[in-house]
């Protein structure tokens, strides 16, 4: 299992798994369900994210107004106090979830994330532990080239993609095989750049 970067709204749809990620190229956090909402993840060479623990997963339901949405991660929402209008805590909550609203970030392939709607507080990172709810000081810090540091807002949205599909035909193998009584056994290794491990077909027979 990999997920790779969205690169528009119409990759973000409901009842679909996501991973929300911030990185400055050097170091990647993403938001999670436990104590710490925030916490290093690995980023291959191709951008890819390849079987990210459970607790960084996160499933959309769609809200009533466009591109907005709720995160759920089994039992726990993505949750920012409604009545609290100067705690920046986000939290993520076993009996509540907020609406959160999808903007497309100019010049890149990262997203802002408000609560119910395009101005309302933005999702964006404090530190290594910590994902906060921030009303004001957006900082982009992907056009700016800057590193991660407190409020920075630029998130890239990863979606789930299935492996792939390995179709092929043989028409003759030449290969010496291994003899066991009157039976032969030959294993064939295949791997490749998006196949999470390398898969082993062995091939059996007996003579005629």
């Amino acid at each position: 299992m990999y997920y790779e970067q969205c690169t528009s709204l119409n990759d973000i749809v409901a009842g679909q798994t996501y991973l929300i990620v911030i990185s400055d190229g050097k170091s990647h956090y993403a938001l999670r369900a436990d104590a710490k909402n925030g916490s290093a993840i690995t980023m291959e060479s191709d951008k890819k994210i390849k079987n990210p623990d459970a607790s960084f997963i996160w499933t959309t339901s769609a809200g009533s107004s466009s591109n907005t949405f709720y995160f759920s991660n089994g039992t726990k929402g993505i949750y920012h106090d409604e009545d609290n209008k100067t705690s920046t805590t986000l939290t993520c909550n076993s009996t509540k979830k907020s609406l959160w609203y999808i903007s497309k970030l100019p010049e890149t392939n990262a997203f802002k994330i408000t609560k119910n709607n395009k101005s309302g507080r933005y999702i964006a990172w404090k530190n290594a532990n910590t994902f906060a709810a921030y009303a004001t000081g957006f900082f982009n810090h992907l056009t700016e080239n800057k590193n991660l540091f407190e409020k920075s807002g630029a998130l890239y949205i990863y979606k789930k993609m299935s492996g792939p599909t390995l179709s092929t035909s043989v028409s003759s193998l030449d290969f010496v095989a291994s003899e066991v009584g009157n039976s032969y056994n030959k294993s064939i290794n295949i791997s490749g750049a998006n196949l999470i491990s390398s898969a082993t077909i062995t091939i059996s027979g007996k003579d005629a």
